[in-house]
């Protein structure tokens, strides 16, 4: 999750020159980690996040995030870190 939340704050920033949120990642053991959902993530196997308020984000916004999943969605924990990665 947090590897699509980067993605996402890198592909805004390339397009728009502004950060989606105002949150750093942080590098962790088990890779990125936003402060901003830190404390939703449990790693007891699964990963839980509470539900965003979609109607927060702008259209360009939206778009630019359904962008982002749709490109990288499909992609294994792995895949993702590997891209992060490097």
């Amino acid at each position: 999750m947090c590897a699509l939340l980067y993605l996402a704050q890198d592909w805004s920033l390339a397009w728009t020159g502004r950060e989606l949120f105002a949150d750093e990642a942080e590098a962790w053991e088990r890779g990125l980690v936003f402060p901003i959902v830190r404390n939703d993530i449990k790693y007891d196997g699964e990963t839980r996040l509470r539900a965003g308020d979609p109607a927060r984000l702008s259209e360009s916004e939206r778009l630019m995030t359904e962008a982002v999943v749709d490109h990288y969605g499909h992609l294994s924990g792995a895949d993702l870190s590997a891209i992060t990665h490097s």
